[in-house]
């Protein structure tokens, strides 16, 4: 199965008030062959105006600061240029609509921290499209439920997951959505490697 890991920052928590600063996406095969770099999707959203919640403005400061100056070419992919709304828009429709493999219902399961209730509708808002208008499953894929364990008292973060499936987790490079797209990327291979070996104990 081939399901589509994204994961974006922002300037707060209202998908109708705040902006999205950074999207970064990529398609991957659970079946084993890893990666498809030719899906990745990589954008960092210029605005004239910044609207934000003073928190979220403060842990993402440098990215801002980055956006504003737009100077990191590292981050430039041809498919979703540093840019304005109005251009990452229509780069992102046509990465979700013609570049993700979809599924036989025509269908493509997004996989992420909170997915459901914080990506996607800052995606749907971003692209002026309701749910039902968009290839986007209804079903989602969280990596939390995969390390729950029976003694916790809340849902794991992205953190303890990496760690409790035996990653490495980087405190210097949290919270922006290239590394944790790739983190959810990780803790999902790890598991359905598992999976994979006891099957064939």
């Amino acid at each position: 199965m081939k399901i589509a890991v994204i994961d974006i920052e922002t300037t707060g928590l209202d998908p109708k008030k705040h902006q999205i600063l950074e999207i970064y996406g990529y398609q991957l095969d659970l079946e084993g062959q890893g990666w498809d770099k030719r899906h990745i999707f990589h954008a960092h959203i210029q605005y004239k105006e910044i609207i934000g919640d003073p928190y979220a403005l403060i842990m993402n400061a440098a990215l801002i600061k980055k956006i504003q100056r737009g100077s990191d070419d590292s981050i430039i992919k041809p498919n979703a240029p540093f840019g304005h709304p109005g251009l990452v828009r229509v780069h992102l429709q046509n990465w979700i609509f013609n570049c993700l493999d979809k599924q036989k219902n025509g269908k493509i399961t997004f996989a992420g921290k909170n997915v459901a209730k914080f990506d996607i509708p800052f995606i749907l808002n971003f692209l002026k499209m309701d749910w039902n208008e968009t290839p986007i499953n209804h079903r989602t894929l969280d990596p939390a439920i995969l390390y729950m364990r029976p003694n916790d008292v809340d849902v794991p973060g992205l953190d303890e997951c990496m760690r409790r499936c035996g990653g490495f987790w980087d405190e210097t490079k949290a919270h922006t959505a290239k590394y944790d797209a790739e983190c959810v990327g990780q803790i999902l291979r790890q598991h359905f490697y598992k999976m994979r070996e006891k099957k064939n104990v």
